[in-house]
């Protein structure tokens, strides 16, 4: 019974993934898409060089992925949590965005989102919404990204009986 609820929570677990990337990009979508009547006044566009004005440096240079950007930037100050428009505002000083991404704000909060769901990558969402690279362990962390630290400091769970109902194991 045990075995069937841990398939069932990874079956989940993969569906909530598919559907947040679904949501993701339909969400780039949505910014990407140019407003008929624009609600605020848009900042003033100025065209692009002429190809023979300035260099083709920017369509040579060759930039990180989005998540690498974004890893570089949390391992810079380890243990230091950033919210994501702190993380975005290095990645323009630094010059790490790529332009060739027609929605590269949402492209780089993705890439911070997937960074969480891999335990390599050491990067964490913190309650309050920010992103931090961790350089040891959490001890609290059960090594279970649906267990929260409060769940974790009351013990190991158990199956009761036949029943669906968790009670805590007595020690």
């Amino acid at each position: 019974m045990l075995a069937e609820a841990v398939a069932e929570l990874r079956t989940a677990r993969s569906v909530v993934s598919h559907w947040e990337q679904v949501v993701s990009g339909l969400q780039g979508l949505l910014h990407a898409a140019p407003l008929e009547q624009p609600v605020l006044a848009a900042a003033p566009v100025t065209p692009p060089p002429a190809p023979d004005e300035g260099s083709s440096e920017d369509e040579e240079r060759e930039y990180l992925t989005t998540a690498e950007a974004v890893h570089l930037i949390l391992r810079s100050r380890p243990n230091f949590p950033m919210p994501f428009p702190k993380i975005w505002h290095e990645l323009q000083e630094r010059g790490l965005i790529d332009p060739k991404l027609k929605a590269p704000r949402n492209s780089y909060g993705n890439a911070a989102n997937r960074l969480t769901r891999d335990p390599d990558s050491r990067v964490v969402r913190n309650d309050d919404g920010t992103y931090e690279y961790r350089t040891a362990p959490d001890p609290q962390d059960s090594g279970d990204p649906m267990v929260t630290p409060q769940m974790a400091s009351h013990g190991p769970l158990v199956l009761a009986g036949t029943g669906s109902a968790w009670q805590e194991a007595s020690s």
